[in-house]
């Protein structure tokens, strides 16, 4: 999955449950960014390219979700 799929999956679950769901690019160095979920947040280190099982693992746990909350 990309950062991009990530994205659009958040948004997607976001408008479903009425969350707060946003993405700043520009809070980061060089290619990353940051993801909020409601209070919540987590990096985001390149949109365009697939992200490690494990990173995404951790992204979703800093979020409060699960990789079936976005399935």
């Amino acid at each position: 999955m990309t950062g991009k799929d990530l994205m659009r999956r958040l948004r997607k679950l976001a408008r479903e449950r009425g969350t707060d769901f946003r993405h700043d690019p520009s809070h980061g160095a060089g290619s990353h960014g940051r993801i909020y979920w409601g209070t919540a947040f987590t990096t985001l280190q390149d949109a365009k390219r697939d992200i490690p099982k494990g990173t995404l693992n951790r992204m979703l746990k800093d979020l409060g979700l699960t990789l079936d909350d976005i399935a």
